[in-house]
Protein backbone atom coordinates (compact mmCIF):
# COMPACT_ATOMS: atom_id res chain seq x y z
CA UNK A 1 0.00 0.00 0.00
CA UNK A 2 7.85 5.19 -3.68
CA UNK A 3 8.97 7.24 -0.68
CA UNK A 4 9.28 5.13 2.47
CA UNK A 5 6.33 4.05 4.54
CA UNK A 6 4.89 6.37 7.10
CA UNK A 7 5.39 9.46 9.11
CA UNK A 8 3.40 8.23 12.07
CA UNK A 9 0.82 6.00 10.35
CA UNK A 10 0.15 8.38 7.55
CA UNK A 11 2.16 6.93 4.68
CA UNK A 12 0.95 3.97 2.75
CA UNK A 13 3.45 1.48 1.37
CA UNK A 14 4.77 2.46 -1.99
CA UNK A 15 7.08 0.86 -4.46
CA UNK A 16 9.53 2.52 -6.78
CA UNK A 17 8.91 2.91 -10.49
CA UNK A 18 11.73 1.41 -12.44
CA UNK A 19 13.27 3.37 -15.28
CA UNK A 20 12.17 1.88 -18.57
CA UNK A 21 14.54 1.01 -21.38
CA UNK A 22 12.88 0.25 -24.68
CA UNK A 23 16.07 -1.23 -26.08
CA UNK A 24 15.72 -4.27 -23.82
CA UNK A 25 13.32 -7.01 -24.79
CA UNK A 26 11.28 -6.83 -21.62
CA UNK A 27 11.66 -4.13 -19.00
CA UNK A 28 8.44 -3.71 -17.07
CA UNK A 29 7.46 -0.83 -14.85
CA UNK A 30 6.97 -1.02 -11.11
CA UNK A 31 4.21 1.03 -9.64
CA UNK A 32 4.51 4.40 -8.04
CA UNK A 33 1.73 3.83 -5.57
CA UNK A 34 -0.67 6.67 -5.00
CA UNK A 35 -1.65 7.95 -1.59
CA UNK A 36 -5.37 7.41 -1.05
CA UNK A 37 -6.88 8.76 2.15
CA UNK A 38 -9.05 5.69 2.60
CA UNK A 39 -6.01 3.45 2.54
CA UNK A 40 -4.17 5.68 4.99
CA UNK A 41 -7.07 5.37 7.41
CA UNK A 42 -7.07 1.62 6.92
CA UNK A 43 -3.33 1.42 7.57
CA UNK A 44 -3.82 3.38 10.78
CA UNK A 45 -6.49 1.00 11.99
CA UNK A 46 -4.24 -1.95 11.22
CA UNK A 47 -1.30 -0.48 13.10
CA UNK A 48 -2.97 1.00 16.13
CA UNK A 49 -5.06 -0.55 18.84
CA UNK A 50 -7.71 1.91 19.99
CA UNK A 51 -10.29 1.88 22.73
CA UNK A 52 -13.84 1.05 21.78
CA UNK A 53 -14.76 3.52 24.49
CA UNK A 54 -12.54 5.73 26.55
CA UNK A 55 -14.58 4.69 29.57
CA UNK A 56 -12.92 1.29 29.39
CA UNK A 57 -10.01 2.89 31.26
CA UNK A 58 -10.32 3.17 34.99
CA UNK A 59 -9.90 6.78 36.00
CA UNK A 60 -8.91 6.18 39.61
CA UNK A 61 -6.33 8.95 39.28
CA UNK A 62 -9.15 11.47 38.75
CA UNK A 63 -7.90 12.54 35.32
CA UNK A 64 -11.13 12.06 33.39
CA UNK A 65 -12.04 15.75 33.65
CA UNK A 66 -8.62 17.07 32.67
CA UNK A 67 -8.01 18.65 29.28
CA UNK A 68 -5.63 16.88 26.92
CA UNK A 69 -2.97 19.49 27.60
CA UNK A 70 -3.33 18.90 31.33
CA UNK A 71 -3.12 15.14 30.84
CA UNK A 72 0.08 15.51 28.82
CA UNK A 73 1.54 17.76 31.52
CA UNK A 74 0.74 15.00 34.00
CA UNK A 75 2.88 12.38 32.19
CA UNK A 76 5.93 12.83 34.53
CA UNK A 77 3.68 12.02 37.49
CA UNK A 78 2.47 8.88 35.72
CA UNK A 79 6.08 7.80 35.15
CA UNK A 80 6.79 8.20 38.86
CA UNK A 81 3.79 6.04 39.70
CA UNK A 82 5.20 3.26 37.51
CA UNK A 83 7.84 2.84 40.26
CA UNK A 84 5.29 2.85 43.09
CA UNK A 85 5.38 -0.06 45.51
CA UNK A 86 1.65 -0.63 45.14
CA UNK A 87 0.72 -2.62 42.04
CA UNK A 88 -2.69 -0.98 41.88
CA UNK A 89 -1.06 2.42 41.39
CA UNK A 90 1.33 0.96 38.83
CA UNK A 91 -1.65 -0.40 36.93
CA UNK A 92 -3.48 2.91 37.12
CA UNK A 93 -0.45 4.68 35.67
CA UNK A 94 -0.10 2.14 32.85
CA UNK A 95 -3.79 2.46 32.04
CA UNK A 96 -3.56 6.25 31.90
CA UNK A 97 -0.60 5.94 29.50
CA UNK A 98 -2.61 3.55 27.34
CA UNK A 99 -5.49 6.02 27.43
CA UNK A 100 -3.23 8.79 26.12
CA UNK A 101 -1.75 6.56 23.41
CA UNK A 102 -5.17 5.57 22.11
CA UNK A 103 -6.23 9.13 21.36
CA UNK A 104 -7.29 8.97 17.73
CA UNK A 105 -5.70 12.21 16.53
CA UNK A 106 -2.05 13.00 17.36
CA UNK A 107 -1.51 10.91 20.49
CA UNK A 108 1.42 12.17 22.60
CA UNK A 109 3.76 9.33 21.62
CA UNK A 110 6.88 11.47 21.67
CA UNK A 111 6.08 12.92 25.09
CA UNK A 112 5.68 9.44 26.53
CA UNK A 113 8.76 8.02 24.78
CA UNK A 114 11.04 10.76 26.13
CA UNK A 115 9.46 10.83 29.59
CA UNK A 116 11.41 7.81 30.76
CA UNK A 117 8.39 5.49 30.60
CA UNK A 118 9.88 3.07 28.04
CA UNK A 119 12.33 1.14 30.28
CA UNK A 120 9.69 0.87 33.01
CA UNK A 121 7.08 -0.54 30.63
CA UNK A 122 9.63 -3.01 29.26
CA UNK A 123 10.52 -4.09 32.79
CA UNK A 124 6.85 -4.86 33.39
CA UNK A 125 6.90 -7.05 30.28
CA UNK A 126 9.96 -8.89 31.53
CA UNK A 127 9.38 -9.26 35.25
CA UNK A 128 5.90 -8.50 36.54
CA UNK A 129 3.65 -11.37 37.57
CA UNK A 130 0.57 -9.17 37.31
CA UNK A 131 -1.05 -10.22 34.02
CA UNK A 132 -3.12 -7.04 33.76
CA UNK A 133 -0.07 -4.79 34.13
CA UNK A 134 1.86 -6.93 31.64
CA UNK A 135 -0.95 -6.93 29.08
CA UNK A 136 -1.54 -3.19 29.26
CA UNK A 137 2.20 -2.49 29.14
CA UNK A 138 2.28 -4.52 25.91
CA UNK A 139 -0.71 -2.53 24.68
CA UNK A 140 1.16 0.71 25.36
CA UNK A 141 4.26 -0.58 23.55
CA UNK A 142 2.13 -1.61 20.57
CA UNK A 143 0.80 1.91 20.16
CA UNK A 144 4.23 3.45 20.66
CA UNK A 145 5.39 1.38 17.67
CA UNK A 146 3.00 3.42 15.54
CA UNK A 147 5.26 6.42 16.08
CA UNK A 148 8.01 7.67 13.80
CA UNK A 149 11.39 6.04 13.22
CA UNK A 150 13.13 7.96 16.01
CA UNK A 151 10.51 6.92 18.54
CA UNK A 152 10.68 3.30 17.43
CA UNK A 153 14.48 3.46 17.64
CA UNK A 154 14.18 4.28 21.35
CA UNK A 155 12.25 1.04 21.81
CA UNK A 156 14.83 -0.92 19.83
CA UNK A 157 17.67 0.64 21.83
CA UNK A 158 15.95 -0.66 24.96
CA UNK A 159 15.98 -4.20 23.50
CA UNK A 160 12.24 -4.39 22.91
CA UNK A 161 12.50 -6.99 20.13
CA UNK A 162 14.04 -9.79 22.24
CA UNK A 163 11.45 -9.05 24.92
CA UNK A 164 8.60 -9.37 22.41
CA UNK A 165 10.13 -12.56 21.01
CA UNK A 166 10.21 -14.05 24.51
CA UNK A 167 6.55 -13.13 25.01
CA UNK A 168 5.64 -15.02 21.82
CA UNK A 169 7.56 -18.05 23.06
CA UNK A 170 6.18 -18.16 26.57
CA UNK A 171 2.91 -16.24 26.96
CA UNK A 172 -0.71 -16.91 26.07
CA UNK A 173 -2.56 -15.73 22.97
CA UNK A 174 -3.90 -12.51 24.48
CA UNK A 175 -0.53 -10.89 25.10
CA UNK A 176 1.11 -12.69 22.14
CA UNK A 177 -1.26 -10.81 19.85
CA UNK A 178 0.09 -7.55 21.25
CA UNK A 179 3.69 -8.69 20.73
CA UNK A 180 3.04 -9.77 17.14
CA UNK A 181 1.19 -6.51 16.48
CA UNK A 182 4.11 -4.43 17.76
CA UNK A 183 6.63 -6.44 15.72
CA UNK A 184 4.52 -5.95 12.60
CA UNK A 185 4.58 -2.19 13.18
CA UNK A 186 8.34 -2.19 13.66
CA UNK A 187 8.82 -4.22 10.46
CA UNK A 188 6.76 -1.71 8.48
CA UNK A 189 8.71 1.31 9.72
CA UNK A 190 11.93 1.06 7.70
CA UNK A 191 14.22 -1.29 5.81
CA UNK A 192 16.67 -1.22 8.72
CA UNK A 193 14.05 -2.19 11.28
CA UNK A 194 12.55 -4.80 8.96
CA UNK A 195 15.97 -6.42 8.66
CA UNK A 196 16.35 -6.40 12.45
CA UNK A 197 13.07 -8.30 12.66
CA UNK A 198 14.35 -10.84 10.13
CA UNK A 199 17.64 -11.22 12.02
CA UNK A 200 15.68 -12.31 15.10
CA UNK A 201 14.28 -15.28 13.10
CA UNK A 202 10.75 -13.97 13.35
CA UNK A 203 9.80 -15.31 9.92
CA UNK A 204 9.99 -18.85 11.25
CA UNK A 205 8.14 -17.87 14.42
CA UNK A 206 5.36 -16.33 12.35
CA UNK A 207 5.19 -19.43 10.16
CA UNK A 208 4.82 -21.58 13.26
CA UNK A 209 1.97 -19.43 14.60
CA UNK A 210 0.16 -19.40 11.24
CA UNK A 211 0.40 -23.16 10.90
CA UNK A 212 -0.58 -24.04 14.46
CA UNK A 213 -2.73 -21.42 16.16
CA UNK A 214 -6.44 -22.00 16.64
CA UNK A 215 -6.99 -18.35 17.58
CA UNK A 216 -8.39 -16.64 14.49
CA UNK A 217 -7.51 -13.16 15.74
CA UNK A 218 -3.89 -14.16 16.41
CA UNK A 219 -3.79 -15.81 12.99
CA UNK A 220 -4.99 -12.67 11.22
CA UNK A 221 -2.63 -10.41 13.12
CA UNK A 222 0.35 -12.69 12.45
CA UNK A 223 -0.41 -12.83 8.72
CA UNK A 224 -0.60 -9.05 8.68
CA UNK A 225 2.69 -8.70 10.58
CA UNK A 226 4.44 -11.23 8.35
CA UNK A 227 3.18 -9.47 5.23
CA UNK A 228 4.78 -6.23 6.44
CA UNK A 229 8.17 -7.91 6.23
CA UNK A 230 7.87 -8.44 2.47
CA UNK A 231 6.09 -5.24 1.44
CA UNK A 232 9.10 -2.91 1.42
CA UNK A 233 11.56 -2.43 -1.42
CA UNK A 234 14.24 -3.44 -1.78
CA UNK A 235 12.95 -6.87 -0.90
CA UNK A 236 14.73 -9.01 1.68
CA UNK A 237 17.13 -11.71 0.52
CA UNK A 238 15.00 -14.58 -0.74
CA UNK A 239 16.73 -17.12 1.48
CA UNK A 240 15.61 -15.22 4.57
CA UNK A 241 11.92 -15.30 3.60
CA UNK A 242 11.58 -18.48 1.54
CA UNK A 243 9.73 -20.38 4.29
CA UNK A 244 6.88 -17.87 4.32
CA UNK A 245 6.37 -17.82 0.53
CA UNK A 246 4.24 -21.00 0.23
CA UNK A 247 2.31 -19.91 3.32
CA UNK A 248 1.22 -16.66 1.69
CA UNK A 249 0.36 -18.48 -1.52
CA UNK A 250 -1.98 -20.92 0.21
CA UNK A 251 -3.53 -18.17 2.33
CA UNK A 252 -4.80 -16.49 -0.84
CA UNK A 253 -7.28 -19.39 -1.01
CA UNK A 254 -8.63 -18.74 2.50
CA UNK A 255 -12.33 -18.10 3.05
CA UNK A 256 -11.55 -15.19 5.39
CA UNK A 257 -11.52 -11.95 3.39
CA UNK A 258 -9.12 -10.19 5.76
CA UNK A 259 -6.64 -13.06 5.45
CA UNK A 260 -6.94 -13.11 1.66
CA UNK A 261 -6.39 -9.37 1.56
CA UNK A 262 -3.13 -9.48 3.53
CA UNK A 263 -1.98 -12.58 1.66
CA UNK A 264 -2.56 -10.83 -1.68
CA UNK A 265 -0.61 -7.80 -0.51
CA UNK A 266 2.27 -10.05 0.47
CA UNK A 267 2.22 -12.28 -2.60
CA UNK A 268 1.99 -9.18 -4.79
CA UNK A 269 5.28 -7.93 -3.35
CA UNK A 270 6.85 -11.38 -3.68
CA UNK A 271 6.02 -11.41 -7.39
CA UNK A 272 8.52 -8.57 -7.88
CA UNK A 273 11.31 -11.02 -7.01
CA UNK A 274 13.02 -12.79 -9.89
CA UNK A 275 13.23 -16.31 -8.50
CA UNK A 276 12.16 -19.70 -9.92
CA UNK A 277 10.31 -20.60 -6.72
CA UNK A 278 8.23 -17.43 -7.10
CA UNK A 279 7.69 -17.81 -10.84
CA UNK A 280 6.28 -21.33 -10.54
CA UNK A 281 3.43 -19.99 -8.39
CA UNK A 282 2.04 -18.06 -11.36
CA UNK A 283 -0.22 -20.48 -13.19
CA UNK A 284 -3.34 -20.09 -15.29
CA UNK A 285 -5.46 -21.64 -12.54
CA UNK A 286 -4.04 -19.22 -9.97
CA UNK A 287 -4.81 -16.25 -12.22
CA UNK A 288 -8.33 -17.54 -12.83
CA UNK A 289 -8.82 -17.71 -9.07
CA UNK A 290 -7.65 -14.10 -8.73
CA UNK A 291 -10.16 -13.07 -11.40
CA UNK A 292 -12.87 -14.80 -9.37
CA UNK A 293 -11.75 -12.82 -6.31
CA UNK A 294 -12.21 -9.58 -8.26
CA UNK A 295 -15.87 -10.50 -8.63
CA UNK A 296 -16.36 -11.74 -5.08
CA UNK A 297 -15.64 -8.80 -2.78
CA UNK A 298 -15.18 -5.06 -3.14
CA UNK A 299 -12.54 -5.04 -0.41
CA UNK A 300 -10.38 -7.45 -2.42
CA UNK A 301 -10.37 -5.51 -5.69
CA UNK A 302 -7.35 -3.31 -4.94
CA UNK A 303 -5.05 -5.99 -3.45
CA UNK A 304 -5.92 -8.41 -6.25
CA UNK A 305 -5.33 -5.77 -8.92
CA UNK A 306 -1.94 -4.99 -7.39
CA UNK A 307 -1.15 -8.69 -7.51
CA UNK A 308 -2.01 -8.78 -11.21
CA UNK A 309 0.02 -5.62 -11.73
CA UNK A 310 3.15 -7.23 -10.36
CA UNK A 311 2.55 -10.52 -12.17
CA UNK A 312 2.53 -8.77 -15.55
CA UNK A 313 5.67 -6.87 -14.57
CA UNK A 314 7.41 -10.21 -14.94
CA UNK A 315 7.74 -12.60 -17.85
CA UNK A 316 5.68 -12.82 -21.03
CA UNK A 317 4.57 -16.27 -19.91
CA UNK A 318 3.16 -14.86 -16.67
CA UNK A 319 1.44 -12.07 -18.59
CA UNK A 320 -0.16 -14.62 -20.91
CA UNK A 321 -1.62 -16.44 -17.90
CA UNK A 322 -3.27 -13.18 -16.84
CA UNK A 323 -4.71 -12.56 -20.30
CA UNK A 324 -6.06 -16.11 -20.64
CA UNK A 325 -7.60 -15.98 -17.16
CA UNK A 326 -10.33 -13.62 -18.34
CA UNK A 327 -8.79 -10.49 -16.84
CA UNK A 328 -9.78 -8.07 -19.62
CA UNK A 329 -13.57 -8.60 -19.58
CA UNK A 330 -13.71 -8.23 -15.80
CA UNK A 331 -11.74 -5.00 -15.56
CA UNK A 332 -13.59 -3.31 -18.42
CA UNK A 333 -16.56 -2.40 -16.22
CA UNK A 334 -14.23 -1.30 -13.41
CA UNK A 335 -12.66 1.30 -15.68
CA UNK A 336 -16.05 2.89 -16.22
CA UNK A 337 -17.43 2.93 -12.69
CA UNK A 338 -14.92 2.21 -9.97
CA UNK A 339 -12.98 4.70 -7.79
CA UNK A 340 -9.90 6.37 -9.20
CA UNK A 341 -7.55 4.18 -7.15
CA UNK A 342 -8.93 1.14 -8.96
CA UNK A 343 -8.69 2.82 -12.38
CA UNK A 344 -5.09 3.68 -11.55
CA UNK A 345 -4.20 0.07 -10.71
CA UNK A 346 -5.90 -1.23 -13.85
CA UNK A 347 -4.13 1.26 -16.11
CA UNK A 348 -0.83 0.47 -14.44
CA UNK A 349 -1.39 -3.23 -15.11
CA UNK A 350 -2.39 -2.61 -18.72
CA UNK A 351 0.72 -0.49 -19.27
CA UNK A 352 2.87 -3.49 -18.35
CA UNK A 353 0.84 -5.87 -20.49
CA UNK A 354 1.54 -3.58 -23.43
CA UNK A 355 5.26 -4.12 -22.92
CA UNK A 356 4.77 -7.79 -23.72
CA UNK A 357 4.39 -9.44 -27.10
CA UNK A 358 2.55 -8.14 -30.16
CA UNK A 359 -0.07 -10.83 -29.61
CA UNK A 360 -0.64 -9.62 -26.05
CA UNK A 361 -1.04 -6.03 -27.22
CA UNK A 362 -3.43 -7.25 -29.90
CA UNK A 363 -5.52 -9.02 -27.25
CA UNK A 364 -5.90 -5.76 -25.34
CA UNK A 365 -6.85 -3.86 -28.50
CA UNK A 366 -9.39 -6.52 -29.50
CA UNK A 367 -11.11 -6.18 -26.11
CA UNK A 368 -12.03 -2.62 -27.12
CA UNK A 369 -10.10 -1.13 -24.20
CA UNK A 370 -8.35 1.58 -26.23
CA UNK A 371 -11.33 4.01 -26.45
CA UNK A 372 -11.83 4.02 -22.68
CA UNK A 373 -8.07 4.41 -22.11
CA UNK A 374 -8.09 7.39 -24.45
CA UNK A 375 -10.98 8.91 -22.52
CA UNK A 376 -9.15 8.37 -19.22
CA UNK A 377 -5.95 9.79 -20.72
CA UNK A 378 -7.74 13.03 -21.53
CA UNK A 379 -10.30 13.47 -18.77
CA UNK A 380 -9.34 11.63 -15.57
CA UNK A 381 -7.44 12.93 -12.56
CA UNK A 382 -3.74 13.43 -13.20
CA UNK A 383 -2.25 10.30 -11.62
CA UNK A 384 -4.78 8.02 -13.36
CA UNK A 385 -4.44 9.91 -16.62
CA UNK A 386 -0.69 9.35 -16.65
CA UNK A 387 -1.04 5.59 -16.27
CA UNK A 388 -3.50 5.44 -19.16
CA UNK A 389 -1.07 7.44 -21.29
CA UNK A 390 1.75 5.05 -20.33
CA UNK A 391 -0.35 2.23 -21.77
CA UNK A 392 -0.91 4.04 -25.06
CA UNK A 393 2.73 5.09 -25.26
CA UNK A 394 3.86 1.51 -24.78
CA UNK A 395 1.71 0.31 -27.67
CA UNK A 396 3.14 3.01 -29.93
CA UNK A 397 6.71 2.20 -28.97
CA UNK A 398 6.46 -1.58 -28.97
CA UNK A 399 3.53 -2.36 -31.25
CA UNK A 400 3.19 -3.15 -34.92
CA UNK A 401 2.40 -0.52 -37.52
CA UNK A 402 -1.12 -1.91 -37.76
CA UNK A 403 -1.58 -1.46 -34.02
CA UNK A 404 -0.28 2.10 -34.20
CA UNK A 405 -2.68 2.94 -37.03
CA UNK A 406 -5.54 1.57 -34.96
CA UNK A 407 -4.60 3.91 -32.12
CA UNK A 408 -4.37 6.87 -34.48
CA UNK A 409 -7.80 6.08 -35.89
CA UNK A 410 -9.23 6.08 -32.35
CA UNK A 411 -7.73 9.45 -31.45
CA UNK A 412 -4.48 8.74 -29.63
CA UNK A 413 -2.82 11.89 -30.99
CA UNK A 414 -5.27 14.07 -29.08
CA UNK A 415 -4.34 12.25 -25.86
CA UNK A 416 -0.64 12.84 -26.45
CA UNK A 417 -1.18 16.54 -27.20
CA UNK A 418 -3.33 16.85 -24.07
CA UNK A 419 -0.67 15.04 -22.04
CA UNK A 420 2.12 17.27 -23.28
CA UNK A 421 0.07 20.28 -22.24
CA UNK A 422 -0.87 19.07 -18.75
CA UNK A 423 2.07 16.95 -17.55
CA UNK A 424 5.07 18.83 -16.23
CA UNK A 425 8.60 17.75 -15.27
CA UNK A 426 7.84 14.07 -15.71
CA UNK A 427 9.70 11.23 -17.50
CA UNK A 428 6.45 10.49 -19.32
CA UNK A 429 6.92 13.62 -21.46
CA UNK A 430 10.01 12.12 -23.05
CA UNK A 431 8.16 8.87 -23.75
CA UNK A 432 5.20 10.69 -25.32
CA UNK A 433 7.60 12.43 -27.69
CA UNK A 434 9.12 9.08 -28.60
CA UNK A 435 5.63 7.68 -29.20
CA UNK A 436 4.74 10.59 -31.50
CA UNK A 437 7.93 10.02 -33.47
CA UNK A 438 7.07 6.33 -33.76
CA UNK A 439 3.64 7.22 -35.16
CA UNK A 440 5.17 9.59 -37.69
CA UNK A 441 7.48 6.77 -38.82
CA UNK A 442 4.63 4.33 -39.35
CA UNK A 443 4.75 2.52 -42.68
CA UNK A 444 1.83 0.20 -43.40
CA UNK A 445 1.91 -1.82 -46.59
CA UNK A 446 -1.46 -3.01 -47.83
CA UNK A 447 -0.19 -4.70 -50.99
CA UNK A 448 2.54 -4.22 -53.54
CA UNK A 449 0.79 -1.28 -55.20
CA UNK A 450 -0.43 0.65 -52.17
CA UNK A 451 1.70 2.19 -49.46
CA UNK A 452 0.38 4.10 -46.48
CA UNK A 453 1.76 7.60 -46.19
CA UNK A 454 2.19 8.99 -42.65
CA UNK A 455 1.75 12.57 -43.83
CA UNK A 456 -1.91 12.52 -42.87
CA UNK A 457 -0.96 11.61 -39.29
CA UNK A 458 1.38 14.58 -39.22
CA UNK A 459 -1.32 16.79 -40.68
CA UNK A 460 -3.81 15.71 -38.01
CA UNK A 461 -1.18 16.32 -35.33
CA UNK A 462 -0.70 19.87 -36.57
CA UNK A 463 -4.43 20.50 -36.77
CA UNK A 464 -4.97 19.65 -33.10
CA UNK A 465 -2.21 21.97 -31.91
CA UNK A 466 0.68 19.54 -31.87
CA UNK A 467 3.09 21.81 -33.72
CA UNK A 468 2.80 24.53 -31.10
CA UNK A 469 3.39 22.01 -28.32
CA UNK A 470 6.52 20.63 -29.98
CA UNK A 471 7.85 24.16 -30.45
CA UNK A 472 7.35 24.77 -26.73
CA UNK A 473 9.69 21.89 -25.91
CA UNK A 474 12.45 22.91 -28.33
CA UNK A 475 14.14 24.98 -25.63
CA UNK A 476 13.16 22.82 -22.67
CA UNK A 477 15.72 22.85 -19.86
CA UNK A 478 15.67 19.05 -19.92
CA UNK A 479 18.14 18.20 -22.68
CA UNK A 480 16.59 14.80 -23.35
CA UNK A 481 13.17 16.35 -23.95
CA UNK A 482 14.46 19.24 -26.08
CA UNK A 483 16.51 16.84 -28.21
CA UNK A 484 13.50 14.63 -28.92
CA UNK A 485 11.36 17.67 -29.73
CA UNK A 486 14.01 18.93 -32.17
CA UNK A 487 14.19 15.56 -33.91
CA UNK A 488 10.42 15.56 -34.42
CA UNK A 489 10.41 19.17 -35.56
CA UNK A 490 13.30 18.84 -37.99
CA UNK A 491 12.32 15.49 -39.48
CA UNK A 492 8.56 15.77 -39.67
CA UNK A 493 7.22 19.27 -39.08
CA UNK A 494 9.65 21.95 -40.11
CA UNK A 495 9.44 21.49 -43.90
CA UNK A 496 5.93 22.25 -45.07
CA UNK A 497 6.68 22.83 -48.74
CA UNK A 498 5.75 19.23 -49.55
CA UNK A 499 2.24 19.78 -48.22
CA UNK A 500 2.02 23.01 -50.14
CA UNK A 501 3.23 21.26 -53.29
CA UNK A 502 0.49 18.67 -52.97
CA UNK A 503 -2.17 21.34 -52.56
CA UNK A 504 -0.81 23.60 -55.31
CA UNK A 505 -0.54 20.72 -57.78
CA UNK A 506 -3.67 18.86 -56.79
CA UNK A 507 -4.87 18.30 -60.38
CA UNK A 508 -1.57 16.69 -61.28
CA UNK A 509 -1.49 14.34 -58.28
CA UNK A 510 -5.20 13.59 -57.95
CA UNK A 511 -5.22 10.59 -60.35
CA UNK A 512 -2.77 8.82 -58.02
CA UNK A 513 -4.65 9.53 -54.78
CA UNK A 514 -6.98 7.08 -53.04
CA UNK A 515 -8.70 7.20 -49.66
CA UNK A 516 -9.42 4.61 -47.01
CA UNK A 517 -11.53 4.84 -43.86
CA UNK A 518 -9.89 3.53 -40.67
CA UNK A 519 -12.32 4.21 -37.85
CA UNK A 520 -12.93 7.96 -37.83
CA UNK A 521 -9.71 8.66 -39.70
CA UNK A 522 -9.52 9.22 -43.45
CA UNK A 523 -6.20 7.84 -44.68
CA UNK A 524 -4.49 9.10 -47.82
CA UNK A 525 -2.93 6.57 -50.24
CA UNK A 526 -0.87 6.89 -53.38
CA UNK A 527 -1.68 4.19 -55.92
CA UNK A 528 1.83 4.17 -57.35
CA UNK A 529 4.33 5.19 -54.67
CA UNK A 530 7.27 4.50 -57.00
CA UNK A 531 6.17 7.14 -59.48
CA UNK A 532 8.81 9.91 -59.43
CA UNK A 533 6.01 12.44 -59.37
CA UNK A 534 5.24 11.25 -55.83
CA UNK A 535 8.80 11.81 -54.63
CA UNK A 536 8.23 15.15 -52.92
CA UNK A 537 11.71 15.44 -51.57
CA UNK A 538 13.33 15.23 -54.99
CA UNK A 539 10.81 17.26 -56.97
Amino acid sequence: MSSPFQKRLQMRKKEFKKKMSYESSRNKRYRLQVQISKNKREATLQKKRNMDKVTQIRHTLNTENLTLEEKISNIPNLVKLLDDNEQSKQLDAVLEIVNLLTIEQNPPISEIVYSGAIPKLINFLKFTKDTEIKFNSAWAITNITTGDTKEISVLIDHEIIPVLVEIIKSEGDKITIQAVWALGNIASDSIKNRNIIIDHFLIDMFVDIIENTQNIYLLKKTIWAASNIVRKTPMPDFESIKNIVPIFYHLVFSEEIEIVKNACQAISSLFTISNPQISKLITLDFCKYLVALLKSSKSLILPVLRTFGNIVAGSDEATQCVIESGFFPVIYKFLEKKPRSIRYEICYTLSNICLGTNEQRESLINENLIPILIDIGKNDVQFVKKEAIWTLVNICLKGTDKQKIKLVSLGVLSVFVSGLKSIHADPLISKILLAIKALFNTNLEGNENIQYQPKLIIKEFEQIGGLEIIEKFLDDENEEISTKAKIINENFLINKQNDEKLLNNWDEYQPYINYKKEGNLEILFFSNPNDPKMDFDNN
